[in-house]
């Protein structure tokens, strides 16, 4: 009887770890198959998300091409802030000449007719004042943005372009922001003094005095001229000096 009672214990404990080892051997299959069905899912919906962004980039690009196609590759028509022409007739007589502006780009030119003038290519809401007082024809920015105004999408430069009725005149004083300067040799001046931020000045006419040229990050270009003496100091921009 007991060994009989030995036996069937046995026999039972057998059975029970085969149950248990297929129970295990069961658990593992379904988690390697569980694990394999979310790899699967995974891969599923990271292509979804490949395709979708391609779809989503091509039609960028169709929609890009389309417009720029419209606007005849024009990029600054892209812009947000809306530009316009001014010009400024000028009454009065002067010898010296103040500019303050800050992102325009500034350059002179000789009157076909005689007289002076301001022509401005600037924004609606950062117009330019052009006026004669006391001698002095002064050119300053009137700028009426707010925060806001900042927010978009700005592919124009603003443009002043000072037209002069004679050549020689006795000071001329700019200060500028970012804006780029270029005077032609056509004219002579017994004094200069540019300062300017980031702005490149390009100077090819004459100073009987003394020529004053300052900027941070800017260049300068000083190209055929004479002077009585010259003054050029920069900090992280280039300083060019030829047949001076």
């Amino acid at each position: 009887a007991d060994w009989s009672g030995r036996c069937l214990r046995r026999l039972i404990c057998v059975y029970v770890l085969r149950f248990q080892n297929r129970h295990k051997r069961r658990s593992v299959t379904d988690k390697a198959v569980s694990w394999q069905k979310g790899e699967d899912e995974m891969k599923i919906r990271t292509r979804i998300w490949l395709i979708t962004a391609a779809c989503l980039l091509l039609l960028g690009l169709i929609l890009f091409f389309v417009t720029m196609s419209t606007l005849d590759w024009d990029f600054s028509k892209l812009s947000t802030t809306e530009f316009e022409t001014n010009n400024y007739e000028l009454t009065g007589d002067f010898n010296s000449i103040a500019i303050e502006t800050d992102t325009a780009d500034i350059t002179f030119a000789i009157s076909d007719n005689g007289r002076a003038k301001v022509v401005c290519y600037e924004p609606t809401n950062a117009k330019h004042t052009a006026t004669v007082e006391n001698g002095v024809l002064r050119i300053n920015v009137a700028d009426q943005r707010e925060w806001f105004d900042y927010i978009g999408i700005h592919m124009n430069t603003p443009k002043i372009t000072v037209y002069l009725p004679k050549q020689q005149y006795a000071e001329l004083s700019i200060r500028e922001g970012t804006g780029a300067v270029k005077i032609p040799d056509t004219f002579q001046f017994a004094e200069m003094d540019i300062q300017t931020s980031t702005g490149s000045v390009k100077n090819y006419a004459s100073v009987t005095d003394i020529m004053k040229i300052k900027t941070t990050t800017g260049s300068i270009l000083v190209d055929g001229l004479t002077a009585g003496a010259i003054d050029l100091e920069v900090s992280t921009g280039k300083v060019t000096v030829t047949d001076v």
